[in-house]
């Protein structure tokens, strides 16, 4: 009997599945990734068609690699790549992990540290209604004694927006 493979509900043979990955996979000498040649994605990652008798189905050709040639389970994982190249399917560059290993893996290798530059926070943000200033002094008067409703009418701002501010839920920023 044929050993088979199933990926998202289509079943096919390991050597049909293992023949259709491979034979668009040219090997990197440099870098060692198998380097996909087929469909790519938006997000640059490989993607193959499994074709079993009952349907069709799409999946990543890392991922592909890594069922073909490991016997580590991947159910409700990801398949991430060591060497970063997202159209590697390479088994040895990949490795099995949650979302929170991959964040971890893309900081730990200098992506994603500058995250921070790109999220807005306070008067930056397009639809700022106080700036610095004013949040200061509205924590301020709050702290005084001032009550929500005065807050309300005296900046014409929406309860929650200035709740948001007085219990530094918004703000977290300014002291």
């Amino acid at each position: 009997m044929e050993n088979l493979i199933t990926i998202n509900n289509a079943t096919i043979t390991v050597a049909d599945a293992e023949r259709n990955l491979l034979s668009k996979v040219v090997c990197n000498l440099e870098t060692k990734c198998w380097e996909w040649q087929g469909y790519i994605n938006y997000k640059g990652y490989g993607v193959i068609s499994i074709v079993s008798r009952e349907v069709a189905r799409k999946v990543y050709t890392h991922r592909l690699a890594f069922m073909l040639y490991s016997e580590d389970s991947i159910e409700d994982l990801l398949v991430c790549h060591h060497c970063d190249n997202r159209l590697c399917c390479n088994p040895k560059h990949l490795f099995v992990g949650t979302i929170a290993d991959n964040n971890r893996d893309a900081f730990n290798k200098g992506r994603n540290r500058n995250i921070a530059q790109y999220v807005k926070r306070g008067e930056d943000r397009h639809n700022a209604i106080f700036t610095e200033e004013l949040v200061k002094e509205i924590r301020r008067l709050y702290a005084e004694g001032i009550n929500m409703n005065e807050l309300i009418s005296r900046y014409n701002a929406p309860r929650g927006t200035l709740y948001g501010i007085v219990s530094r839920k918004t703000w977290k920023h300014v002291s």
